[in-house]
């Protein structure tokens, strides 16, 4: 009996690291996917690699910029 209870718990314990796996290969291409769908807004184009943290700040200041210049302009 206790050698089909310490089966088990193996089993479940793989179980248990594979799914820790799955769950972080999706947020990794999840994370990808955002990152790509903002630059295709940006620049209305596909980009196949995905992009550094330094660009994604680049993206973000030109955006903030672009807003800023909008509100400047409602403003006159």
């Amino acid at each position: 009996m206790t050698l089909l209870w310490v089966s088990i718990s193996i089993i479940l314990a793989l179980n248990s690291i594979w799914l820790l796996k799955v769950n972080k290969d999706l947020a990794n291409r999840n994370e990808y996917l955002i990152r790509q769908v903002e630059a295709n807004r940006h620049n209305s184009g596909l980009i196949f690699e995905p992009m550094s943290d330094e660009q994604i700040n680049e993206l973000k200041k030109a955006w903030q910029d672009e807003m800023d210049k909008d509100t400047d302009n409602k403003e006159d």
